[in-house]
């Protein structure tokens, strides 16, 4: 998971980014997620931190177990953790190759679902990196025009619900809880 490489985030945007960890954190309990290259360490962590004791009262593990914010790149990451690229799946709207099953480790950027901004940007990310690229099967979803991307706690929501569930079930439901979540945000799914 990466943030925009810009000097100092803006406070949305670090609000945005803190509040979808936190919501797959809780969804899925034994979850490990890692923030990479990330501009502002502090400012993640103590937002993070805020919604993490109001939202987990009944918390069964601590933050610092379930996720970790660091400023080091990708690639500094993978090879620190030992992770073979080839295990690796980066996501990407633009990658011609649908992603079949859940691999070791996977690389979800800000916006993943919506060709219309920035055109092959994670793509080229992942091809860069030399890490192969695959696209979410969205075609099997009762999704809406897409007006709205998918927020990133939806989709590793998702990503989730596949280790027990077929696909189509599991991003239909991460999508039906991702509207309960948002009820005044432009919806993805059509009633």
């Amino acid at each position: 998971y990466g943030l925009p490489k810009e000097a100092r985030p803006r406070k949305e945007k670090i609000l945005a980014v803190s509040r979808q960890l936190v919501n797959y954190l809780l969804l899925d309990k034994a979850a490990k997620v890692t923030v990479v290259e990330c501009p502002d360490v502090n400012a993640i962590m103590t937002r993070v931190s805020d919604l993490w004791k109001k939202e987990a009262a009944n918390k069964t593990r601590e933050l610092t177990e379930s996720l970790e914010v660091t400023d080091e790149s990708l690639t500094e990451w993978l090879d620190k953790h030992s992770f073979v690229k080839n295990e690796c799946r980066y996501l990407s709207p633009d990658a011609e190759k649908v992603l079949s099953k859940i691999p070791k480790v996977t690389i979800v950027g800000l916006i993943i679902d919506r060709k219309s901004i920035q055109v092959n940007r994670s793509l080229n990310r992942a091809n860069e990196l030399d890490i192969p690229a695959c696209s979410l099967d969205l075609s099997s979803s009762n999704l809406s025009s897409m007006q709205e991307p998918l927020n990133v706690d939806c989709v590793l929501d998702a990503l989730h619900g596949w280790r027990s569930k077929d696909w189509s079930t599991a991003l239909n439901e991460a999508l039906r809880r991702h509207q309960e979540r948002h009820p005044k945000r432009p919806q993805h799914v059509e009633n």
